[in-house]
């Protein structure tokens, strides 16, 4: 994306009727039952966030041992994950009260969490929600040079190693978000904040406030609690990047970038020749519906065609609404796939192999 560029526009189509009818379905749905689905998360939301502080506190008078403190340090990492696909992923859709204006002011747990709320909601839901998988244009995707995810974009000659070394690298998952591509979108001339227009003192202040509460909360002050020396208790704060960098890694990969993943290149007059509509269910892939184990602890980010559909419905709803895709899809063959975690994770793993290469200019 360079400012040069414009934002890319779907082919208008308002001949879908498929999608008409499941909108009323999912309305009727929430209307019904959102009430009592926001009960449970709110619940859902307490414990995750006792869990955390739990475990927090566990780390920081419990650590009498190095071991100790490497396992304390290591369910903080899950927690602090956990969190944050279940309730601070449903904060920045609004979806996780009623009120708009409380999702605005509980955002703040993303920037406790570690990540700037306003960099990642304008990151996740202004770009990548509008043009997922799009090249130059999904932000999310776009991670770092060192992964060539989509087929077309620029090829490195180290590409060719990284089905060996990413999956070593996706355990530093987190540490990349929070303390590398934030700084460079807030500073980068490409970077997100300059592109969107939302560099100011405030904004910046608040990037640094917040970085140093992240970062006093899970080093600094451990560093000067816990009766470990400073580099052991550094290692166990690796140790709790790589444990949630572990998780965070097997939810994102698996919805978009899997072997058989659809990536879209606007055309020259910078449209995308499909609806919107079209866009979620052709780019987007549901993984481990049938496991409630794992809905629940990936808030439902593996019912993502749902999410995609409806992003600002609480995640407690996907199941119902996966099904009512999935009749939807039966009736009109829109494409819906749905595959198992291990095989989302292996393709995502054949599409680091086949994009290791560049490509064949000759290739038809």
């Amino acid at each position: 994306m360079n400012s040069k560029q414009l934002k890319p526009h779907y082919q208008i189509n308002n001949d879908e009727p498929w999608f008409d009818k499941l909108k009323h379905d999912v309305n009727k749905l929430v209307k019904s039952t959102d009430k009592t689905v926001k009960m449970r998360m709110h619940i859902k939301a307490t414990v995750l966030f006792v869990a955390y502080i739990f475990f927090y506190s566990l780390l920081l008078f419990n650590s009498h041992s190095t071991g100790q403190m490497f396992v304390w340090y290591a369910l903080l990492g899950l927690s602090l994950i956990f969190l944050f696909l279940n309730t601070a992923h449903d904060i920045s859709h609004n979806a996780l009260f009623s009120n708009r204006r409380w999702n605005e002011q509980a955002l703040v747990l993303l920037d406790i969490l570690g990540d700037n709320s306003v960099i990642w909601k304008r990151r996740h839901v202004h770009y990548h929600h509008v043009y997922s998988n799009v090249l130059d244009w999904d932000m999310d995707i776009r991670q770092s040079p060192l992964v060539r995810i989509f087929p077309q974009g620029k090829y490195r000659l180290f590409h060719r190693f990284q089905h060996i070394y990413m999956p070593f690298l996706y355990l530093f998952y987190s540490i990349h978000v929070s303390y590398y591509r934030d700084f460079y979108d807030l500073y980068s001339g490409e970077g997100l904040v300059n592109k969107a227009g939302i560099r100011d003192k405030v904004n910046i202040a608040r990037f640094y406030f917040y970085k140093l509460v992240n970062l006093s909360h899970l080093l600094f002050i451990p560093m000067i609690i816990i009766p470990q020396a400073w580099y052991l208790v550094f290692a166990g704060f690796l140790i709790m990047h790589m444990a949630g960098s572990l998780v965070a890694a097997m939810a994102l990969v698996s919805a978009h970038a899997g072997e058989e993943a659809v990536f879209v290149n606007a055309e020259a007059d910078d449209t995308i020749s499909h609806s919107w509509m079209q866009h979620q269910l052709i780019t987007t892939t549901d993984f481990a519906t049938d496991s409630q184990l794992l809905t629940q602890l990936f808030g439902g980010f593996n019912h993502h065609v749902a999410h995609h559909l409806f992003p600002s419905v609480s995640h407690g709803h996907y199941p119902n609404i996966t099904k009512m895709i999935i009749q939807m899809d039966q009736e009109n063959h829109l494409g819906y796939k749905s595959i198992g975690l291990g095989k989302a994770l292996l393709t995502h793993f054949h599409l680091l192999r086949n994009n290791s290469e560049p490509i064949d200019i000759f290739d038809e």
